[in-house]
């Protein structure tokens, strides 16, 4: 389970997440299913998601002008390790 929401109308919601990752695209296929108390898998959301290994990134954001001036794992502008989930780049001209 991903996360459970109150809707106004519909009650709670709980939505959970099934993924698959293709080296060779670099991406990685998410889809979260919706479900209510009454109704399961009600809705269903692709999404899909290029991955940028952390290698690549300076690279790419050289190629478009920019330079890269922090990076960090998370939002909390946590340090980027091998355990992050993501990775959040601040850039400039």
């Amino acid at each position: 389970m991903i996360a459970r929401v109150l809707h106004d109308s519909l009650g709670a919601l709980t939505i959970e997440e099934s993924a698959r990752y293709d080296p060779l695209t670099q991406i990685r296929h998410v889809d979260w299913y919706w479900s209510s108390a009454t109704k399961k898998d009600f809705w269903r959301v692709a999404l899909p998601m290029r991955n940028i290994f952390p290698q690549e990134m300076p690279l790419l954001v050289a190629s478009g002008g920019l330079r890269l001036i922090e990076r960090f794992g998370d939002f909390d502008r946590g340090p980027l390790t091998a355990e992050s989930m993501r990775q959040i780049c601040v850039c400039g001209l």
